[in-house]
């Protein structure tokens, strides 16, 4: 099944379970976007190596481009989703946002 023309941009924080999640469920989109863009804003758990190890996992055809980006310190979510929508490299995008696992 091709892959959809639109980028789908995720800033994250500090969210490394919440984002194995995440990554998991992108996984099983189908049909899923063209270009997976995520934002490091600056975390100190272990979010960069989440990110690292998902962006070099490209083991499946029709796998959609993996982009991981990394800022140094944290700038919020709306910085974060700035870079990604001038990184995109298709003209539609939408944007998520990762739940932090915490039951209420």
């Amino acid at each position: 099944m091709p892959l959809l023309p639109v980028s789908l941009v995720v800033p994250t924080h500090n969210r490394a379970a919440s984002l194995v999640r995440l990554l998991g469920s992108l996984e099983n989109l189908k049909p899923g976007p063209q270009e997976i863009i995520l934002v490091n804003d600056g975390s100190s758990d272990r979010t960069a190596s989440v990110l690292e190890s998902w962006e070099h996992k490209k083991d499946l055809i029709d796998q959609p481009e993996r982009i991981a980006i990394h800022l140094p310190t944290p700038h919020g979510p709306a910085t974060a989703r700035n870079s990604e929508s001038i990184l995109s490299s298709n003209a539609i995008f939408c944007s998520t946002e990762i739940e932090n696992g915490s039951t209420a």
